[in-house]
C-alpha cells in the first residue's frame, strides 16, 4: 500500500496538467450544488426575517388557531410561571370601514409592544376603548390624522364603532405588518368591540435573566397545561412555523435549484467519466508495465483509485469554497440595487458545505470507477499491444443499443399520448425514458449523425475537413460519452424555451378566446355616463376606444315572451378591438348570438329563430349558440338601433398597448373611480402570465446555461486528450505536408462536429419534449399553440460552436506545436 500511495503522489506531482480538465467540471458543478443549497438558506432566512422576524426578539409564543382564541387564564398562567419577566396577551382580527367594500378591509390588532419594531411616528397609542391608532399606510391612503373619526364594523355586520385616531405609527418595520398591510390597532377591549373577536391570539413572554428560551418554553408549557388547540413553542421555533405557513415557496426555490444543480452533477459526471476513461485508456502502457514487474490488479486500481479521490477532494473544496463565495457575492449585490425589498440575509448552514464537497468526492469516485477496473483487467503482454479502436458493433454494444432503441420506442409512445391527452405522469415517464434510451443508442446514433453533419465540411475543405468528421467517429463510444453531455444541456435548454413559448402562447389564445378585449369599462346599473370616453381615450397606454350600445328587450321564445333580456349591439369598431377574430364570426344583421348559458337555460340551438321587441319595433333573427364577451344576446349595432334607436352606450372596448397593462389599467380606474363604471378585461392577466413566464424562463436558462459550460469543458478535455493519444499520427501529418494551420483547422472542426452533433440532437428532442411537456400541462385547458423561439435556439446553437472553437484553440496549439521528427521519436 505504501509503494502505490508513494507511486501515486509521484504521478500527481508529475502529471497534475492532466487532471485539470476533469478538475474543472468538479469544480462547476459543485459551485452550482454549493450556491443552489446556499441560496436556499438565504432566502429562508430572509424570508423568516421578512414575514416572522418579531417572534424572534421573544422568548415564548403560546398561540392557537381556534377561532375563540386562548382564555384569558392562560395569560394569567404565563405570568405566574417562574422565570417569566414580561407576558403580553396579543389579539389580531379584521374589520372594515364603515360603508366601504371588500376592499375596506383592515387588519385590527392589540398596539404593538415594547418588543415590536413598529414605532409611532405621530400622537400616541390608545388607552381606551374609543381610541384607535392607524398604520402609515392606512393613514396615508384614506388621508387621516390624528383627530379624525373612524368607524369600524365587524364581519358579521353588526352596527359600526366609532373611534378616535389619537396617533399614527410606523408599524412597516414590524414583519407582521410590512409591505403595506393595512392595520389599525387598539387596547384589546376596542379590538374586541370593533371586531366581535374575543380572547387572545397568542401570549408572547420574555425570560428573566438566566433563563433560556427553551427552559422559558418547557415552564410555560406545563403551567399552561395544553388547552385545546394551543402550540407552545420559544421565539425562534414560532418564526419557523410562521415562515413555512405563509411562504412554503421558499422550499420550492430551494429544490428548484436542486434540481438544475442536479442537471449540472450529472453532466458533470458524463465529463468526468469520460475523461478518466481517456486517461486510463492513454495509460495503458504505464499500467501495463506496472503489471509487468509484479503489480497486482488490485495494486493498479487502488492507485488510479486514490488518483480519482485526491483529484474529487481538491477540486470538490475548491469548488465548495467558490460556491459559497458566489451567494455571498449576489447578497453582497442585491444590497446595492435600488429599492431592493427585501434585504437578503446571507445565512449557510453546515449543509451547505458539507453537502456538495461529498457529492462532489463520491461523484468522481463513481465516474472513475469504471475505466479504472477496465484498465486494470487488462493482461500485461495484451496492453502492450497497440489499443484497437473502440467498436460499437460488439455484442455489449449491440444489446446496449437495442435496449436504447426499445426505450426510445416505448417512451416516445408515451410522450405522444401524455402530449394529447394532457396527461402530466405520462409525458414525464415518457421524457425520462426515451432520453435513457437516446443515451444508451448514443454510440450507434451519435456517429451516424456525425457522419450526416461532416459530410459538408468533408467536402468543401480537403484534406482537414475528411480527417475532421473521420476523428470525430473514430471511437464511437468517446463521441457519444462527449456529445452526450452537451446533448443534455442543449436538450434541457430547448425543452424549456420550446416549453415556457408554446404554454404561453396557448395561454394566450385561451385568454383571447375567453377575454378578448384588454380592458373593458361597463356600467352594471345603466348606460355609460357622458364623458367617461373622452376620459378613458386620454389615459396613457390606451390605443382604441369602442363604443357598445344596449338596450332591455322583450325576447319571445315559443311564442313566451321574456322580458328584461340585456342585448349589446356590435359594430365595425368593437369587432376590430377584440383580440379573437372568432369572437363575433357569423354575427351579421339578421342574426342574433346567444351566450351559452342563455341558451342553455332556453333550450335554444343554432339556427333557432326568435323574435326581440323593443321601444321602436321589433325584429327576427336566427340564433347562433357563442359566448360574446359575457352578454346574453349580442346583435349587430344597426339591428339593435332598428327595435331600439336611442340605445345608449352600455360598455367601452378598450385596446391598449403591449407596454405597462397595469399602469394603464390604474389610469383608467383613476379617471373613471367617481362615474359610477367598472373597469375590466385581461390585459393584466396577460401582462403578468407574460411577465411570470419570462422571469422563469430567463431564470431557468441561465440555470441550464451551466450544464451546457460544463459540456463544452467535456469537448475541450476529449481534444486535449485525444491529441496527446494522437501524438503520432499528427507527427505524420506534418510529415506528409500538412501545416500548422491545417492541423489547427482540422482539431477546430473535430470540436465544432462534436457540438453540432450535440445541438441537433439536443434540438430535435427539446422541440419534441417541449411540445410533449407543454401539452401535458395545459393541453386539457387549451388547444396547444406550438411556438419555437429559433432566434434563441440559434443564439444558444451559436455560442455552443463558439465555445467549441475556443475550446480546441489550446489543444490545437500543443498538436501544432511538436514538430514532425520530435513527435515521432515519442513512446
Amino acid at each position: 500500500m505504501i509503494a502505490v500511495l508513494e507511486l501515486t503522489l509521484a504521478s500527481l506531482r508529475t502529471q497534475s496538467r492532466r487532471l485539470v480538465a476533469p478538475g474543472v467540471a468538479v469544480v462547476l458543478g459543485i459551485a452550482f450544488v454549493a450556491t443552489s443549497l446556499a441560496l436556499g438558506q438565504t432566502m429562508g432566512a430572509s424570508v423568516r426575517g421578512l414575514v416572522a422576524g418579531y417572534y424572534t426578539h421573544v422568548d415564548t409564543v403560546v398561540s392557537t388557531d381556534d377561532a375563540d382564541g386562548l382564555d384569558a387564564s392562560v395569560l394569567d398562567d404565563v405570568r405566574g410561571t417562574e422565570g417569566v419577566e414580561r407576558a403580553t396577551g396579543e389579539l389580531t382580527a379584521y374589520a372594515r370601514l364603515a360603508g366601504g367594500s371588500a376592499s375596506s378591509y383592515l387588519v385590527v390588532s392589540t398596539a404593538p409592544t415594547s418588543d415590536s419594531q413598529a414605532r409611532v411616528e405621530r400622537g400616541r397609542l390608545p388607552r381606551g376603548t374609543s381610541e384607535i391608532a392607524l398604520s402609515r399606510s392606512v393613514a396615508t391612503a384614506r388621508g387621516l390624522d390624528v383627530g379624525d373619526t373612524i368607524r369600524l364594523t365587524p364581519p358579521d355586520a353588526q352596527r359600526p364603532a366609532s373611534a378616535r385616531v389619537v396617533g399614527v405609527v410606523d408599524a412597516g418595520r414590524d414583519p407582521r405588518w410590512a409591505g403595506g398591510t393595512p392595520a389599525v390597532f387598539g387596547t384589546h377591549d376596542a379590538v374586541t368591540r370593533w371586531t366581535g373577536a374575543g380572547g387572545y391570539t397568542e401570549v408572547v413572554a420574555q425570560a428573566a435573566k438566566g433563563v433560556s428560551d427553551t427552559q422559558l418554553t418547557d415552564r410555560v408549557r406545563e403551567a399552561v397545561g395544553g388547552p385545546a388547540g394551543a402550540e407552545v413553542r420559544t421565539g425562534t421555533e414560532h418564526a419557523d412555523e410562521v415562515a413555512s405557513r405563509l411562504t412554503g415557496g421558499t422550499d420550492v426555490f430551494t429544490a428548484l435549484l436542486m434540481g438544475f444543480a442536479l442537471v449540472a452533477l450529472f453532466v458533470s459526471a458524463l465529463v468526468i467519466g469520460n475523461t478518466f476513461a481517456i486517461l486510463m485508456a492513454r495509460r495503458t502502457r504505464e499500467t501495463a508495465l506496472l503489471r509487468a514487474v509484479g503489480g497486482s490488479r488490485g495494486q493498479v486500481a487502488r492507485g488510479a483509485l486514490l488518483e480519482a479521490l485526491v483529484t474529487g477532494v481538491v477540486f470538490s473544496a475548491v469548488g465548495t469554497a467558490l460556491g459559497i463565495a458566489a451567494c455571498r457575492g449576489l447578497v453582497a449585490a442585491a444590497s446595492l440595487l435600488p429599492d431592493s425589498v427585501p434585504a437578503l440575509t446571507f445565512s449557510v448552514a453546515p449543509t451547505a458545505v458539507v453537502v456538495p464537497f461529498v457529492t462532489g468526492v463520491l461523484v468522481v469516485l463513481a465516474a472513475a470507477v469504471r475505466p479504472v477496473v477496465a484498465a486494470s483487467a487488462v493482461a500485461p503482454l495484451e496492453a502492450l499491444r497497440p489499443v484497437p479502436a473502440v467498436a460499437a458493433r460488439s455484442r455489449r454494444g449491440l444489446v446496449r443499443c437495442g435496449i436504447g432503441v426499445a426505450l426510445v420506442v416505448v417512451g416516445g409512445a408515451l410522450l405522444v399520448v401524455g402530449g394529447a391527452a394532457g396527461a402530466l405522469p405520462a409525458g414525464l415517464a415518457g421524457g425520462m425514458l426515451s432520453f435513457v434510451g437516446v443515451l444508451m443508442a448514443g454510440s450507434l446514433l451519435v456517429p451516424a449523425v456525425a457522419r450526416v453533419v461532416g459530410a459538408v465540411p468533408a467536402r468543401l475543405l480537403g484534406a482537414p475537413g475528411r480527417l475532421a468528421a473521420g476523428n470525430a467517429v473514430a471511437n464511437p463510444r468517446r463521441a457519444a460519452a462527449t456529445s452526450a453531455a452537451l446533448l443534455v444541456g442543449v436538450t434541457l435548454v430547448t425543452t424549456t424555451a420550446v416549453g415556457a413559448r408554446t404554454a404561453q402562447a396557448s395561454v394566450s389564445a385561451a385568454l383571447d378566446e375567453q377575454y378578448s378585449v384588454d380592458a373593458v369599462v361597463t356600467a352594471p346599473d345603466g348606460a355609460v355616463p357622458a364623458g367617461v370616453r373622452e376620459r378613458v381615450a386620454q389615459v396613457d397606454g390606451v390605443t382604441y376606444v369602442a363604443s357598445v350600445p344596449g338596450s332591455e328587450l322583450v325576447v319571445v321564445v315559443d311564442g313566451q315572451a321574456r322580458r328584461d333580456q340585456v342585448a349589446a349591439g356590435v359594430d365595425d369598431d368593437a369587432t376590430a378591438v377584440v383580440r379573437d377574430p372568432a369572437a363575433f364570426a357569423g354575427l351579421r344583421d339578421g342574426v342574433v348570438q346567444v351566450s351559452e348559458e342563455t341558451a342553455r337555460g332556453l333550450r335554444l340551438v343554432d339556427g333557432d329563430r326568435v323574435t326581440l321587441r323593443g321601444p321602436d319595433g321589433q325584429l327576427t333573427a336566427a340564433v347562433q349558440v357563442r359566448d360574446s364577451l359575457g352578454w346574453p344576446w349580442t346583435l349587430t349595432a344597426a339591428d339593435l338601433r332598428r327595435v331600439d334607436a336611442e340605445a345608449a352606450p352600455r360598455a367601452l372596448l378598450l385596446g391598449l398597448s403591449e407596454e405597462d397593462a397595469q399602469r394603464t389599467v390604474e389610469g383608467l380606474q383613476a379617471v373613471t373611480v367617481d362615474r359610477g363604471v367598472e373597469v375590466g378585461g385581461s390585459a393584466i392577466q396577460r401582462e403578468e402570465m407574460d411577465s411570470v413566464l419570462d422571469v422563469v424562463l430567463a431564470v431557468v436558462l441561465s440555470l441550464l446555461a451551466v450544464s451546457v459550460l460544463i459540456a463544452l469543458v467535456g469537448i475541450a478535455n476529449t481534444l486535449s486528450l485525444s491529441v496527446l493519444e494522437r501524438t503520432r499520427e499528427s507527427a505524420l501529418l506534418r510529415a506528409l505536408g500538412t501545416t500548422r494551420g491545417q492541423l489547427r483547422a482540422m482539431l477546430a472542426l473535430e470540436a465544432v462536429l462534436l457540438a453540432l452533433v450535440g445541438i441537433v440532437l439536443g434540438t430535435a428532442l427539446g422541440i419534441g419534449y417541449g411540445v410533449a411537456g407543454a401539452g401535458s400541462v395545459v393541453g386539457q385547458l387549451t388547444d396547444l399553440q406550438v411556438v419555437v423561439p429559433w432566434g434563441l435556439l440559434g443564439g444558444v446553437a451559436a455560442a455552443a460552436v463558439a465555445a467549441a472553437l475556443v475550446a480546441s484553440v489550446l489543444p490545437a496549439r500543443r498538436a501544432a506545436r511538436v514538430s514532425p521528427a520530435e513527435a515521432l521519436a515519442t513512446e
